[in-house]
């Protein structure tokens, strides 16, 4: 039931209903959760990718390399860091700096799961799809985990608009 829910509220989206496809993708999610079963959106590729999506295109989800971070000449990421750091100021009425915004991650941000039983979870769903694969390494070299605001996993070293200090 909930892959046609997935396909309706991508076909929503396709014809411009956003508020309607929105309206859908909270109810899909509500649906997903149970208690003790692991957010769909760790077992279910479709719905994290479509999720993700969304996290990049309303909640400015990155960057898209993390590793050009490190860079300081030639393609890096300050573009993108520049612009959640405006996003960031504009919100607390306080300058937030380039440097300040590039300690922003999904590491440090209440909202990522790193818990044993989430990444457990995406292991599942990982296992389940390709066999072969060692998905725990795919999870550390990832660093991944479970953005409880956005569901989706992602990646510690990204962040978005949605970022909360951990405390």
């Amino acid at each position: 039931m909930i892959k046609e829910l997935i396909n309706l509220a991508d076909n929503l989206d396709r014809i411009n209903l956003k508020k309607e496809a929105d309206f859908l993708d909270e109810i899909i999610n509500k649906l997903a959760k149970k208690e003790d079963a692991c957010p769909n959106a760790t077992q279910d590729l479709d719905l994290n990718l479509k999720n993700r999506q969304k996290a990049i295109d309303k909640y400015l989800y990155g960057p898209m390399n993390p590793a050009l971070d490190k860079k300081s000449e030639g393609e890096n990421n300050d573009t993108f860091w520049k612009k959640i750091a405006k996003v960031w100021s504009g919100k607390s009425k306080v300058e937030v700096t380039l440097k300040q915004a590039k300690t922003m991650r999904c590491a440090n941000c209440a909202a990522f799961d790193t818990s044993a039983k989430i990444k457990n979870c995406i292991e599942k769903g990982i296992d389940g799809k390709d066999k072969g694969k060692d998905s725990w390494e795919t999870i550390k070299a990832g660093n991944l985990g479970y953005c409880n605001f956005l569901d989706f996993k992602c990646a510690a070293q990204r962040t978005c608009k949605a970022w909360v200090v951990k405390e």
